[in-house]
């Protein structure tokens, strides 16, 4: 009949679904956990109940997705490529007048470094020759 679990300034990097088992817990702290991924700190900001329905889910097989789909189309010269180098380096960058996507351009890169979250980027070409490939995006 835990009610209370206190894992301040922990080292923990996930917290097993089995919390979820806990039915009477109404407290659970995991302020200072700076390394947990799971749940992450979205979640665990939410309080105790977006926590044990979170491992619950998880519980059930839901799994954590770390992927992210970003597509830029849009107008030739707009700064599509731009914003994406800006994205990918964390830091204002502008290409070169004269730099054009040709056809899409595909990457994958991550935020930050050590972030699990990848990011597929498609950066569509905005010449007239390329505008008829925006309407798949």
């Amino acid at each position: 009949e835990l009610r209370t679990l206190c894992l301040r300034d922990n080292k923990l990097e996930r917290l097993p679904v089995e919390l979820a088992q806990l039915r009477f817990l109404v407290v659970l702290d995991t302020d200072g956990c700076g390394g947990l991924s799971s749940p992450p700190k979205v979640v665990c900001d939410k309080g105790t109940v977006a926590v044990v329905q979170y491992l619950k889910d998880l519980g059930k097989g839901n799994v954590e997705c770390h992927l992210l789909k970003m597509m830029l189309v849009g107008d030739p010269k707009a700064g599509k490529s731009s914003l994406l180098d800006t994205v990918a380096s964390g830091r204002p960058t502008r290409r070169p007048d004269d730099d054009r996507t040709v056809s899409v351009d595909v990457k994958a890169h991550r935020l930050q470094k050590g972030s699990r979250l990848v990011v597929n980027s498609f950066d569509a070409g905005g010449h007239e020759v390329y505008l008829a490939t925006h309407r798949f995006f």
